[in-house]
């Protein structure tokens, strides 16, 4: 009787690890179906990562291309900026916005002020518009500065500035041609002509 009693007990122990095993079983299988319908397809990490770059037309100025965009007849601005800079990062969407609307009729470039190209600082020295402040925008065509622009600006200032400096250049473009006409008219006339006509540097022919 007691051996009936002991093997019932027994029995009865048995089924409820077996039920209890089979629960646990399930609850994992459940969990692990959780964990894969939320898991993201190799497809779709792919494409949550990997982004298309931004369109954007602005040259990275270096020693090897500067010498080309400084002495164009296409103008080039100059967002002369660094890495710790904060401000220039703010104007950053600003310029690339610019080099867009831009693109057909300017030459929109970046230089790290911190980079090694030494040459680009020499010429920027000598031309007197290394910039001291940042962030600094420098406006060139022909090897010849036409404006400068320091600090944080708007859209607006931005394309005020450079309308302005392009206006200014075209008119003092038609002021040195007509020195150049005055120069040839007065050598014709027996005068020699050293330079512009704003030099004064000229002697009359029987001054010689």
């Amino acid at each position: 009787m007691m051996y009936s009693m002991f093997a019932i007990s027994l029995l009865i122990t048995v089924c409820i690890l077996a039920s209890q095993a089979t629960a646990f079983q399930a609850s994992n299988h459940v969990s692990s179906s959780k964990q894969q319908s939320i898991r993201p397809s190799s497809s779709s990490s792919s494409s949550l990562i990997v982004l298309p770059a931004a369109s954007c037309d602005v040259v990275e100025l270096q020693d090897s291309n500067f010498r080309g965009y400084f002495s164009s007849e296409t103008p080039i601005l100059i967002d002369a900026c660094a890495e710790f800079c904060g401000p220039c990062k703010l104007i950053e969407p600003l310029i690339n916005q610019c080099a867009l609307e831009r693109k057909d009729s300017l030459v929109v470039s970046r230089y790290d002020v911190e980079s090694d190209s030494n040459e680009i600082k020499l010429e920027l020295l000598l031309q007197r518009v290394m910039p001291k402040a940042l962030p600094s925008l420098i406006l060139i065509q022909n090897n010849k500065i036409l404006g400068t622009k320091t600090g944080l600006l708007s859209a607006d200032a931005l394309n005020e500035f450079l309308d302005s400096s392009l206006k200014s250049s075209i008119s003092k473009g038609g002021i040195d041609q007509e020195n150049d006409d005055k120069a040839r008219r007065i050598k014709r006339k027996g005068l020699i002509s050293f330079t512009y006509m704003t030099d004064d540097y000229m002697l009359k022919g029987d001054q010689l």
